[in-house]
């Protein structure tokens, strides 16, 4: 049955930027600037800082706040692009791609969601000026990983990616995940245990 209450946006709609000529698309500039230090000035190894707290809703039990950076969001299990984040605009409803994601998020946690460890999982994913960077070719690899890591266990319960990487460049990235969330457990647990 549809739903009249929303609004019906076109069919289709298309990212302004796919409309620019090359010269008046916003630049990439390299990733890391002459000190060595990112665009935002952090160093190579360093996570984005981190700001979480729970209890947002007191009648949603599990729900978070959670800041990495200007990144800001609540915490679900349903995976949905937002409309206007692609090429291509996306429907209201979930497509085929948004429940895989939303299934690999749920295969992922499933076995670290115990109220008594919950800070023992971690999910890092790049920013989007990360993915654009790799997509357009600096520093190599054309790619980017998501990697979800089980800390109290020593395990990673799930890896994907996207693009072209060398094996080499592969297990590099998987490593840097693992580093930063083994970074995020301990302000993690804090959070999630007071």
């Amino acid at each position: 049955m549809p739903d009249n209450r929303r609004i019906q946006g076109p069919e289709e709609s298309h990212n302004p930027a796919v409309f620019l000529k090359p010269s008046e698309k916003p630049g990439n500039p390299d990733l890391l600037n002459q000190e060595g230090c990112r665009i935002d000035g952090r160093k190579p190894e360093e996570i984005r800082p981190i700001y979480m707290k729970t209890g947002l809703n007191d009648r949603a039990s599990g729900s978070a706040y959670v800041e990495l950076g200007a990144t800001k969001g609540r915490l679900t299990c349903e995976f949905k692009f937002a409309p206007f984040s692609c090429h291509q605009r996306r429907q209201h409803q979930q497509d085929q791609e948004e429940k895989e994601f939303s299934s690999l998020v749920v295969q992922a946690l499933s076995r670290a969601v115990r109220l008594v460890h919950y800070g023992s999982s971690c999910l890092v994913d790049p920013s989007l000026d990360e993915e654009e960077r790799v997509r357009d070719g600096v520093g190599g690899a054309k790619g980017h990983v998501t990697v979800v890591y089980l800390s109290s266990l020593d395990e990673v319960t799930s890896i994907r990616q996207t693009g072209c990487m060398l094996p080499d460049d592969l297990m590099m990235a998987v490593d840097a995940g693992i580093e930063s969330c083994l970074r995020l457990k301990h302000r993690m647990k804090c959070v999630l245990c007071t």
